[in-house]
């Protein structure tokens, strides 16, 4: 009742603060807009234009979204508190607007009222919404629809077909737009324009539908799984296939580089170099690749469902969260420009997956993963695990971005791809692993039964 309280004395105090500024005569309003040092705090209100409200008022609004967000988990779920104090004012003015009672609101029905209308809202806000972001994943593209989980991929006509099905004004453009690519003919509509710019030279287009999260969240929700489609997919292919993928997730699609360079007393020199992306293979190579991984793709698929389904999680679905979190360094670790960049990150990687146990959490970790002792040699590198992850972690992670190892233009402590080959190995291998767990185990429970999970997983796949 207390909380119940509050949150109607917040709205109380911000009606309050709107029918003091309406009661103000204009000699009173001009001398009250003149003492303020900046932009008079107001509510937009729609076909009203804006309507002016006190600092108190306008605090009370923000101060009520945010404590708004706290009564439910769905509404924490749905916006952040910065997202729940704006929204609080728009909800605020559109029933000022007439939208949903009549006149400015003063009394008991227009907080029943405006609490209303806000849940409304959020409840139109968490439907379902389908997100494309194109790719290329592939140099020699393929027809054929494969998905990693709840993310697709479609090649263009494909994908045209898709959004065809949503609206009628959308078949319109789709069929524009299929035609331009496929018949060559000129476009009209700036709608097909844009969605022809928009694809540019990818031929992939990846596809994932989000739903119960504010817009601002699931896209930015299915900008991020989409993005961990691709880097978890990259997990079964060497450091410089995958440096071939593009997006418009995470990098510029460029055909061709130039460079400019000049020696003493000599004009100006140039060259270009033609860049070609996707991974490199004949069709049917590569659909063999896809049907090959596609026990991987399954399991991936699992771990990224959990990143977007708003239902609570278990400590199975904390720990896919978890590994999700680690792949992302692992991509941003291979796209790295920079070798020392990309062993800091390759250091972190490892890290997340072990909550933070640092080198010798990640020693333990990597031992049972891949069933050996610290002090044995790991395959054709000639170091022992121990060295290897001291080198990875602490004399690349740890060293290098604590200032204690200089790295520009220096040997880094081990080869990237040696690395690159030794984390993506401890990704997988944890990702089955976990796949084969009990849902209600957590970090502890994991890491004593790995052992067991090994041989399951040998035995599945």
């Amino acid at each position: 009742m207390e909380k119940q309280k509050n949150l109607d004395e917040l709205i109380q105090t911000a009606i309050d603060g709107v029918n003091h500024i309406n009661s103000l005569t204009s000699d009173e309003l001009s001398k009250w807009l003149k003492s303020l040092k900046s932009i008079p705090p107001n509510i937009p209100v729609g076909s009203r234009g804006t309507q002016l409200i006190t600092y108190e008022g306008y605090r009370a609004l923000q101060d009520f979204g945010i404590a708004w967000r706290e009564t439910s988990p769905k509404t924490k779920r749905l916006v952040d508190k910065e997202q729940a104090a704006s929204f609080a004012v728009k909800v605020f003015g559109d029933m000022m607007d007439g939208k949903a009672i009549e006149g400015t609101p003063g009394d008991q029905k227009a907080k029943k009222v405006f609490k209303l209308l806000l849940n409304e809202r959020l409840d139109a806000l968490a439907a379902p919404v389908l997100h494309y972001y194109p790719c290329k994943i592939f140099q020699n593209s393929f027809e054929d629809e494969f998905n990693i989980g709840p993310v697709n991929f479609y090649a263009r006509k494909q994908w045209l077909e898709l959004i065809a099905e949503r609206s009628e004004e959308t078949e319109e453009i789709a069929n524009e737009v299929f035609k331009h690519w496929f018949e060559e003919t000129e476009v009209s509509t700036d709608r097909a324009k844009g969605i022809i710019d928009f694809v540019g030279d990818y031929d992939t287009i990846a596809c994932l539908e989000v739903e119960g999260h504010e817009a601002k969240q699931a896209e930015e929700r299915a900008k991020t799984v989409c993005r961990l489609a691709i880097d978890g997919l990259g997990l079964r292919m060497p450091p410089h296939q995958f440096s071939n993928i593009r997006s418009v997730l995470n990098g510029p699609f460029e055909y061709v580089s130039r460079r400019y360079f000049q020696r003493p007393e000599q004009e100006l020199s140039w060259g270009v170099s033609w860049n070609s992306f996707g991974i490199t293979g004949e069709v049917e190579q590569n659909i063999r690749f896809i049907q090959n991984v596609e026990s991987h793709r399954e399991i991936l698929g699992v771990a990224l469902e959990t990143f977007i389904l708003p239902d609570a999680m278990n400590d199975k679905a904390r720990m896919y969260q978890q590994w999700l979190e680690a792949l992302l360094w692992f991509g941003e670790a291979r796209r790295a420009e920079h070798s020392h960049i990309s062993l800091v990150k390759y250091g972190i990687c490892l890290d997340v997956l072990t909550y933070a146990k640092e080198e010798k959490g990640i020693k333990e970790l990597a031992s049972l993963l891949l069933g050996m002792d610290v002090n044995d040699e790991i395959g054709t590198l000639g170091i022992t695990l121990a060295k290897l992850v001291n080198k990875i972690y602490k004399e690349g992670r740890s060293q290098i971005s604590h200032g204690g190892r200089l790295a520009l233009m220096e040997d880094m402590p081990m080869s990237r791809y040696q690395a690159d080959e030794f984390t993506a190995s401890i990704l997988i291998e944890y990702l089955y692993c976990l796949h084969s767990m009990k849902d209600d185990y957590n970090y502890a429970s994991f890491l004593r039964d790995i052992p067991t999970l090994r041989i399951k997983v040998r035995e599945i796949y």
